[in-house]
Protein backbone atom coordinates (compact mmCIF):
# COMPACT_ATOMS: atom_id res chain seq x y z
CA UNK A 1 0.00 0.00 0.00
CA UNK A 2 1.36 3.53 -1.15
CA UNK A 3 0.09 6.53 0.38
CA UNK A 4 -0.29 9.37 -1.60
CA UNK A 5 0.29 13.02 -0.40
CA UNK A 6 -3.25 13.85 0.13
CA UNK A 7 -3.44 11.03 2.63
CA UNK A 8 -0.17 12.23 3.87
CA UNK A 9 -1.47 15.67 4.97
CA UNK A 10 -5.07 14.67 6.01
CA UNK A 11 -3.37 12.37 8.96
CA UNK A 12 -0.77 15.17 9.74
CA UNK A 13 -3.66 17.81 9.70
CA UNK A 14 -5.91 15.41 12.01
CA UNK A 15 -3.12 14.91 14.40
CA UNK A 16 -2.11 18.25 15.09
CA UNK A 17 -5.51 19.17 15.76
CA UNK A 18 -6.36 16.50 17.50
CA UNK A 19 -2.90 16.72 19.60
CA UNK A 20 -4.13 21.18 20.10
CA UNK A 21 -7.24 20.56 21.22
CA UNK A 22 -7.98 24.20 20.21
CA UNK A 23 -9.56 25.91 17.08
CA UNK A 24 -6.48 26.82 14.61
CA UNK A 25 -6.39 29.07 11.69
CA UNK A 26 -5.61 27.52 8.29
CA UNK A 27 -2.87 29.99 8.05
CA UNK A 28 -0.76 28.71 11.46
CA UNK A 29 -2.12 25.22 10.42
CA UNK A 30 -0.52 25.39 6.57
CA UNK A 31 2.19 26.74 7.98
CA UNK A 32 2.89 24.58 10.84
CA UNK A 33 2.68 21.65 8.48
CA UNK A 34 4.00 22.96 5.36
CA UNK A 35 1.42 22.46 3.33
CA UNK A 36 0.01 25.48 1.16
CA UNK A 37 -3.13 26.89 2.29
CA UNK A 38 -5.14 26.32 -1.10
CA UNK A 39 -4.22 22.21 -0.88
CA UNK A 40 -4.53 22.54 2.87
CA UNK A 41 -8.38 23.90 2.63
CA UNK A 42 -8.92 20.82 -0.06
CA UNK A 43 -7.93 18.41 2.10
CA UNK A 44 -9.85 19.83 4.89
CA UNK A 45 -12.93 19.97 3.44
CA UNK A 46 -12.53 16.24 2.92
CA UNK A 47 -12.03 15.44 6.21
CA UNK A 48 -14.88 18.09 7.53
CA UNK A 49 -17.54 16.18 5.01
CA UNK A 50 -16.48 13.32 6.95
CA UNK A 51 -17.75 15.17 10.07
CA UNK A 52 -13.77 14.85 11.13
CA UNK A 53 -12.98 18.18 11.49
CA UNK A 54 -15.26 21.60 12.13
CA UNK A 55 -14.77 24.72 10.88
CA UNK A 56 -15.43 27.72 12.83
CA UNK A 57 -15.58 31.23 10.87
CA UNK A 58 -15.12 34.77 12.40
CA UNK A 59 -11.63 35.98 13.88
CA UNK A 60 -11.47 33.45 15.89
CA UNK A 61 -12.07 30.96 13.37
CA UNK A 62 -10.32 28.12 12.12
CA UNK A 63 -10.67 24.16 12.13
CA UNK A 64 -11.01 21.75 14.86
CA UNK A 65 -11.25 18.45 15.94
CA UNK A 66 -14.88 17.46 15.77
CA UNK A 67 -14.70 13.67 15.99
CA UNK A 68 -13.28 11.83 18.96
CA UNK A 69 -9.24 11.20 18.09
CA UNK A 70 -10.20 7.40 19.87
CA UNK A 71 -12.84 7.15 17.19
CA UNK A 72 -10.80 7.96 14.25
CA UNK A 73 -8.87 5.07 12.92
CA UNK A 74 -5.95 5.09 10.54
CA UNK A 75 -8.15 3.17 7.76
CA UNK A 76 -10.98 5.63 8.52
CA UNK A 77 -8.36 8.50 7.36
CA UNK A 78 -6.70 6.31 4.60
CA UNK A 79 -9.90 5.01 2.97
CA UNK A 80 -11.86 8.28 3.05
CA UNK A 81 -8.67 10.30 1.33
CA UNK A 82 -7.58 7.33 -1.58
CA UNK A 83 -11.14 5.54 -1.60
CA UNK A 84 -11.95 2.36 -0.28
CA UNK A 85 -9.59 -0.75 -1.37
CA UNK A 86 -12.63 -2.75 -2.60
CA UNK A 87 -12.96 -0.40 -5.52
CA UNK A 88 -9.42 0.19 -6.91
CA UNK A 89 -7.93 -2.64 -9.62
CA UNK A 90 -5.31 -4.94 -7.59
CA UNK A 91 -2.64 -5.39 -10.38
CA UNK A 92 -2.07 -8.79 -8.48
CA UNK A 93 -5.91 -10.31 -9.03
CA UNK A 94 -5.51 -12.21 -12.25
CA UNK A 95 -8.11 -14.18 -14.51
CA UNK A 96 -6.84 -16.94 -14.72
CA UNK A 97 -6.97 -20.40 -14.44
CA UNK A 98 -3.31 -20.96 -12.99
CA UNK A 99 -3.12 -22.41 -10.20
CA UNK A 100 -0.03 -20.55 -9.09
CA UNK A 101 -1.22 -17.38 -9.67
CA UNK A 102 -4.49 -18.09 -7.92
CA UNK A 103 -2.56 -19.10 -4.63
CA UNK A 104 -0.25 -16.18 -5.41
CA UNK A 105 -3.47 -13.60 -5.23
CA UNK A 106 -5.55 -15.62 -2.56
CA UNK A 107 -1.94 -14.66 -0.64
CA UNK A 108 -2.17 -11.31 -1.22
CA UNK A 109 -5.65 -10.75 -0.74
CA UNK A 110 -5.28 -12.17 2.71
CA UNK A 111 -2.23 -9.90 3.67
CA UNK A 112 -4.21 -6.93 2.35
CA UNK A 113 -7.21 -8.01 4.42
CA UNK A 114 -4.49 -8.35 7.55
CA UNK A 115 -3.72 -4.61 6.71
CA UNK A 116 -6.80 -3.02 6.84
CA UNK A 117 -8.12 -4.83 10.03
CA UNK A 118 -4.23 -3.73 11.76
CA UNK A 119 -4.96 -0.05 10.55
CA UNK A 120 -8.14 0.00 11.92
CA UNK A 121 -6.81 -1.04 15.09
CA UNK A 122 -4.47 2.45 15.03
CA UNK A 123 -6.54 4.75 16.56
CA UNK A 124 -5.14 8.72 16.05
CA UNK A 125 -5.19 8.44 19.99
CA UNK A 126 -2.91 5.65 20.41
CA UNK A 127 -0.36 7.95 17.72
CA UNK A 128 -0.87 11.13 20.50
CA UNK A 129 -0.27 9.59 22.90
CA UNK A 130 3.03 7.18 21.39
CA UNK A 131 4.52 10.43 20.61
Amino acid sequence: MQLNITTDYALRIVVYLSKSGKVVSSTKLASELSISKRYLLQVSAKLRDAKILAVEHGSNGGFKIEKSPEDISLYDIISLMQGPSESKPHPFRHNTTNHSLQCVDKTLHSVEEHLFQYLSRITIDSIIKDD
